[in-house]
């Protein structure tokens, strides 16, 4: 389908009722280019703060790369575990390095609910595990805060007015 045939399925069916319908041209595309979006955060905004936040003298990332190499019942940093390290927290670490480390252009969800139950488990949502506190759980929440135009969200990117009024004239 192309850029043409998305604009004219995004005016038809108007999935986010914005009154398509009810406005110009020129007021459907602007409609369609407001950031208003939410979006995917990338993956370098968190690596990157994984990189630079420190907890005592180790960066974050180095913290979890130290508890996923654990093994259970051990207590590897010595100053966040108490009772021993579990197989939820050896996993969470391993599961938050590679979701730190993938091929480059990788987007991520900070809202999903398997992410943030990661996040919990490293923030002492599963004994007393605290690789990341709490304050650093909020923290790499709030880079999902990216937000994109719906054009972009469809896949269409810029909507020009000459995309809409060729789209309003497709059978």
């Amino acid at each position: 389908m192309g850029r043409i045939d998305d604009i004219k399925t995004e005016i038809d069916t108007d999935p986010l009722v914005r009154a398509y319908s009810g406005m110009t041209d020129q007021q459907v595309a602007d409609s369609m280019n407001t950031v208003d979006r939410p979006a995917e955060g990338s993956i370098e905004e968190l690596r990157k703060y994984l990189l630079l936040e420190k907890k005592a003298a180790m960066s974050l990332l180095g913290r979890l790369e130290v508890l996923a190499a654990g093994t259970v019942g051990s207590d590897p940093l010595g100053d966040t575990i108490s009772g021993g390290l579990t197989l939820e927290h050896i996993t969470a670490a391993k599961a938050l390095l590679r979701i730190a480390d993938p091929a480059s252009g990788f987007t991520l969800d900070y809202n999903d609910s398997r992410f943030n139950a990661i996040l919990d488990d490293l923030a002492g949502g599963v004994g007393n595990a605290l690789a990341i506190n709490p304050a650093d759980k909020t923290a790499i929440q709030a880079l999902s805060n990216n937000q994109q135009s719906r054009g972009n969200e469809i896949g269409v990117g810029h909507v020009k007015v000459g995309h809409v009024t060729h789209a309003r004239a497709l059978p």
